[in-house]
């Protein structure tokens, strides 16, 4: 590959290609492993030279390349548009499994892209002499928020350290510590070093926006802190990332630091962790309260009635469905005493992930994914009884409810969900003594 490279090279000083615009970009040619990413302009004059140049390198070493494959990636000059990109998306969204799709162990990718980007914004201020450094990128608001956030300095020579936006003060960023002064300072002047800005008090230079109060109360503390400032000729500045314990940056530690201070979904653990086939996956909806059930269609004008068409007493909401209803209640005790749990059986004013979460405890740890299954049948058969109730007009009892619930059950069984096979048997001869 570096054969490669040379014939680039060479072609680039014979001007055989047309020169790249700028300055920022010092490389025409980037190399890994067997991989080239090679900017050129897009004429034809150029992409017949760099044709002529793999071909030749072909002929040397056997290595060719195909021309002629595309990976189906939009190119364009111009910032591309959503519905170049959504052939991609719908490509992408096909292969993701149904269940995960629903929010379950699927990273948020617009926070994973941020995370991804900050690593720009770390290298760019740790990485001075890679061949990369002087590329232009802009980076977005949010990302640059986080860059802020993320970095602290400890000051050595300030030469790295930005006097107005970087974190080296005990105060934190001047910008925020004094907003109004910040305000005031011209655009080259936030661009200053710490090291250039206190050489001479540059920095008071660059006030240009009107005298008011706050600004000179802010001028005369951020004086303070900067008379104060000792640099180290012999040290360079250190970057220290805050969210590692090593202070190095790391995709995770960011992607995990959008979410402080979030609070998780009540369940969503212990659903991840239960064993269910993927036609269940509407229960992470309900987690959600994201149902459409009677009270929300009525909530949302689509319905005049919101009453519970399983018991016909009260509203229909998801909890009432599954754990307040009196045919749901009576549905779980059908389940629970065989197995000697009626202690278990919800009370009508029962949320069901917290009835759910609190059951579960009170269980020996062998009985728990067993417990989770059955949660999840459960709501399953409640919620495919109440569509047959409102499409075909039928009204089974329990006890035939009790009897599908059974052969459905034994059905998970037998296609590899084994956590229910501890309480199918006592079902089992709970039906045969009826």
């Amino acid at each position: 590959m570096e054969a490669l490279n040379s014939l680039i090279r060479e072609a680039d000083r014979r001007s055989a290609l047309s020169p790249l615009p700028g300055h920022a970009i010092a490389h025409r040619a980037s190399l890994y492993a067997d991989d080239l990413v090679l900017l050129v302009a897009p004429n034809a004059n150029d992409l017949q030279c760099v044709i002529q140049i793999l071909q030749l390198f072909a002929g040397a070493s056997g290595l060719v390349t195909n021309v002629d494959k595309y990976l189906g990636v939009p190119l364009s000059l111009s910032r591309l548009k959503r519905a170049d990109e959504q052939s991609l998306v719908d490509l992408v969204a096909s292969k993701i499994p149904t269940w995960k799709a629903g929010g379950l162990g699927v990273l948020d990718l617009r926070f994973f892209g941020f995370a991804l980007r900050l690593r720009w914004e770390w290298l760019g201020r740790t990485a001075h002499d890679s061949c990369w450094a002087r590329l232009p990128f802009r980076s977005e608001k949010s990302v640059a928020v986080m860059a802020a956030v993320s970095m602290t300095v400890n000051i050595g020579d300030g030469a790295s350290a930005r006097l107005w936006t970087d974190s080296w003060a005990s105060v934190g960023a001047l910008c925020h510590y004094a907003p109004n002064l910040s305000a005031a300072i011209s655009r080259a002047g936030k661009k200053r070093s710490l090291k250039d800005g206190i050489f001479q008090n540059r920095w008071a230079r660059n006030i240009v926006g009107a005298p008011t109060t706050q600004v000179l109360c802010q001028y005369l503390r951020v004086w303070g802190i900067l008379r104060d400032v000792i640099l180290d000729p012999l040290q360079e500045d250190r970057f220290i990332w805050r969210w590692t314990a090593d202070g190095r940056y790391s995709a995770s530690s960011v992607y995990q630091a959008f979410f402080a201070g979030s609070s998780s979904l009540l369940g969503a653990n212990e659903l991840w962790k239960t064993e269910a086939p993927p036609s269940v996956k509407f229960f992470w909806l309900v987690l959600h309260h994201r149902l459409w059930t009677a009270e929300r269609r009525r909530r949302h004008g689509l319905q005049d009635d919101d009453a519970c068409i399983l018991c016909g007493q009260e509203p229909e909401t998801g909890d009432h469905m599954f754990v307040g209803c009196v045919l749901a209640r009576q549905l779980w005790f059908s389940l629970l005493a065989p197995v000697g749990l009626t202690a278990l059986v919800p009370a009508t004013t029962e949320e069901l992930a917290s009835w759910w979460l609190r059951q579960r405890l009170r269980l020996e740890v062998a009985l728990r994914l067993a417990f989770d299954s059955l949660v999840l049948l459960t709501s399953w058969i409640l919620w495919r009884e109440r569509s047959n109730r409102t499409f075909s007009r039928t009204a089974p009892g329990v006890q035939e409810l009790y009897l599908k619930l059974v052969r459905e059950a034994d059905d998970w069984v037998q296609a590899g969900f084994k956590t229910l096979s501890v309480v199918c048997p006592l079902w089992s001869q709970n039906l045969a003594a009826m």
